[in-house]
């Protein structure tokens, strides 16, 4: 009876979360982030709730893990990781011929993650580990994986209509890098696409993906550390972070901008600061520290 009941609860609090969260799907398989499973039970119902809401492929690899890995010291351990897959069987009764039953069951049956998968996972980790042994804390470690694309002929000064001028390139190029086999799908099981690119007018651009569209993130002029809004507006900062945001990362310091409305603020935390002062306890206190954005030291 306990089981039933964790097993209720998870799934209710899967399809409270499962709006905002992330997920990616790669030749055939989904790759997906459940920061509540614990026994095969809550893989198997976490993967059937993802299912049922989003659709997609019939595999799906899950990772455990927290969205932030909010430490500032140590090494990352790899989570336990799942790979589920969605059956479908059909049986025919047909005792009574003239009245044939068909019966469809649907089972979600744990299998060995394949090789690919862990190969993979375990270069994510290693990825990450090797950011966090050159003095970047985990929280921003986990927050790489922007993918750097190439559009051609995009122009930014005096463009109102950057965002749609170059949607279909962006998506074309994102896709093309998706493609290749040096691809990662686990540095976007909990957070959107990130890709970023130069424009021939000398600006970087950073963009992310949402409901399928992609949305500007911020941009900034060559050598100059002041981010934009798609009107050419500095971008206010604001003094927290929050973990829902989406968060890109270059050295010590990390830019993060509220997806839900494409916000005005950037959140800007800087690690340096944040290890002298050992203040990265708990993520959901909100209280980073920032640095300026002129002074930053970015990018």
């Amino acid at each position: 009876m306990k089981m039933i009941l964790r097993v209720s609860v998870l799934i209710l609090a899967l399809f409270a979360a499962m709006n905002s969260a992330a997920y990616i799907d790669v030749n055939g398989t989904r790759y997906a982030a459940c920061h509540d499973c614990e026994t095969d039970e809550d893989f198997r119902a976490f993967a059937e709730a993802h299912y049922n809401e989003f659709n997609g492929p019939p595999v799906t690899v899950v990772v455990d893990g927290d969205n932030s890995f909010w430490l500032n010291k140590g090494t990352i351990v790899p989570g336990i990781i799942k790979q589920v897959r969605r059956n479908i069987t059909r049986t025919v009764d047909r005792s009574n011929p003239s009245e044939p039953v068909h019966t469809i069951t649907i089972s979600y049956d744990l299998e060995p993650v394949s090789q690919a998968s862990l190969d993979l996972y375990n270069d994510y980790i290693a990825e990450l580990n090797a950011q966090v042994n050159q003095g970047v804390p985990t929280i921003l470690a986990k927050n790489l994986g922007a993918l750097d694309i190439t559009v051609n002929g995009a122009v930014w000064l005096n463009n109102t209509d950057f965002m749609s001028d170059y949607a279909a390139a962006i998506e074309s190029q994102v896709s093309n890098v998706m493609a290749t086999s040096a691809f990662n799908p686990f540095f976007f099981v909990d957070k959107p696409i990130i890709a970023r690119f130069n424009t021939t007018d000398n600006y970087s651009v950073e963009v992310f993906q949402k409901d399928g569209q992609w949305f500007h993130l911020f941009t900034w002029a060559t050598g100059s550390q002041a981010l934009m809004d798609t009107q050419g507006n500095f971008i206010e900062t604001s003094f927290y972070y929050d973990k829902t945001s989406v968060c890109s990362t270059k050295i010590t310091i990390s830019f993060c901008r509220e997806a839900q409305g494409n916000s005005s603020l950037i959140h800007v935390i800087d690690t340096l600061e944040e290890q002298q002062e050992q203040n990265l306890e708990n993520p959901d206190n909100k209280g980073a520290r920032r640095c300026r954005v002129d002074n930053c030291g970015y990018p």
